[in-house]
């Protein structure tokens, strides 16, 4: 199984949490994000024309594709609750940072029966049952983000299908006005300030201390686990057809049970590659 991690032009060339590059779309920031998903078009469209590979491994055309802001216009609203978590710097026995959740989130509220009572850890409790016609990814995935909020592509909708899933962005307090403007039915963990200023290492740290403050019993393969992805993202690609695969009879499987009737490099959702591993 291979991830195809298709860094998009309008996103920085660098580290999700590193600072980013000037897009070609803040030239335009009356028409910012529209010119954003112009662009995203045009740019995938170009792009199929330029790497079309004439062996069997095809990246294009794309499904089930994540996407960038579409420049909603409504407001997000919700609730935070202040989140401690252990110290690791000279100065601080523990750290603080706000766990932001918006009010009509299909998910955090059955996910989350603690939230948003400050006095309590903020622990993950997945209900029993399911709805007809649905699946569930009951590991959390947090996504370190900085400084592109129209064009980090957060919109997995298409890639994750009826699976119930629980995502969580990650930023600065300083990006996260601009983040929840861009995203308003997402949630967000707002980094500690001590956090912001150290850089993708501190981020990833903290996440790694949330995480095992929500999970708190085995979710993945008899472990407490939770995943931890890039924020540009675009889609994932499944080799079955690999010479030699030592995973063959896994892949064959993983095919038929996906409805890939291609013997190559195959269009997956992210929701079938992140199932596998719980």
């Amino acid at each position: 199984m291979q991830g195809q991690n298709h860094v998009h032009p309008l996103a920085p060339q660098a580290s999700t949490a590193a600072p980013a590059r000037p897009t070609r779309g803040e030239a335009h920031a009356e028409t910012q994000d529209a010119f954003v998903v112009e662009t995203l078009e045009e740019d995938m469209a170009g792009a199929a024309m330029e790497t079309q590979p004439d062996s069997l491994f095809e990246l294009w055309p794309l499904r089930f594709p994540s996407q960038p802001s579409t420049g909603k216009a409504n407001r997000w609203q919700g609730r935070a609750v202040e989140v401690h978590l252990p110290g690791f710097t000279e100065k601080a026995d523990s750290l603080s940072g706000r766990f932001h959740v918006p009010d009509n989130h299909p998910v955090a509220h059955k996910w989350l029966p603690m939230f948003p009572d400050g006095q309590c850890p903020l622990q993950m409790a997945v209900p029993d049952g399911l709805p007809e016609g649905t699946t569930r990814l009951a590991v959390p995935i947090f996504v370190p983000s900085s400084k592109r909020p129209s064009s980090a592509l957060l919109d997995w909708s298409s890639s994750m299908g009826s699976t119930e899933y629980l995502q969580i962005v990650c930023v600065t307090t300083k990006d996260l006005s601009d983040y929840k403007q861009a995203w308003p039915d997402h949630i967000f963990f707002e980094l500690p300030p001590e956090a912001s200023a150290l850089g993708i290492g501190a981020s990833r740290f903290c996440i790694q201390y949330l995480a095992s403050q929500m999970v708190v019993s085995h979710n993945a393969g008899g472990s407490r686990c939770c995943y931890v992805l890039d924020d540009s993202i675009l889609a994932w690609k499944a080799d079955c057809g690999l010479p030699n695969d030592p995973h063959g009879e896994f892949m064959k499987d993983f095919a038929t049970l996906n409805e890939i009737n291609s013997k190559r490099l195959c269009n997956v959702t992210m929701s079938s590659v992140l199932s596998h591993f719980q």
